[in-house]
């Protein structure tokens, strides 16, 4: 009698938490939730723009050959900038390679370089700005060694707001130069980093 009771309130028992999960189901319906994988994407120049006055070293017929190679390179691929005639900047530009993946989300865009303005200080000091599409950095002094440097756009200087998915299709970056009567610039290495959501 005892088991039989035993086994009625079994019963009862899993048919209430059977009930329960339905009504649950019922009321809170599963959905699947997307991930979202952070990611980093490495854009490469494809193709010259602009280079007024810079020169480059034998590493190809094109400038953008000269400046995409591993950061632990002995950096004998490079473009320079000679000393100016007049207190100004001047630019080198590239065309990136588009993404090969969509990003849901971009978090931001670094411009990074490897450069240089060798031969021994000078009183006066060189400056050199990193360039996204036509928004420039803040300037930089080179030392005389070969350094990397980098700069990181939170938002497209454009509209300063976040950077979307189609503002990398035609992306240019580069680095522009002021040396006026003093070293040369030297740049052997660009590179654009974009870390984003896919």
């Amino acid at each position: 009698m005892r088991l039989k009771l035993n086994n009625i309130y079994l019963g009862i028992f899993i048919g209430v938490m059977l009930s329960a999960m339905v009504v649950t189901f019922y009321m809170f319906p599963y959905e699947e939730i997307e991930s979202e994988e952070k990611t980093t994407i490495e854009l490469i120049p494809s193709d010259d723009i602009n280079f007024s006055d810079w020169a480059r070293a034998e590493c190809g017929p094109h400038y953008y050959q000269c400046i995409y190679e591993d950061l632990e390179n002995d950096d004998s691929n490079y473009i320079w900038l000679p000393p100016g005639s007049k207190e100004e900047y001047r630019d080198v530009l590239f065309i990136l390679d588009d993404p090969i993946i969509t990003l849901k989300q971009v978090t931001n865009i670094t411009v990074k370089v490897r450069a240089c303005s060798p031969d021994g200080a000078k009183e006066e000091t060189e400056k050199m700005k990193l360039i996204i599409n036509n928004y420039y950095s803040p300037a930089i002094e080179p030392t005389g060694s070969w350094t990397n440097y980098s700069y990181t756009w939170e938002n497209n200087p454009s509209t300063d707001e976040s950077w979307q998915a189609e503002d990398l299709v035609n992306l240019r970056a580069g680095l522009s130069g002021n040396n006026y009567n003093l070293r040369e610039i030297k740049l052997t290495y660009l590179v654009v980093i974009v870390k984003g959501v896919i």
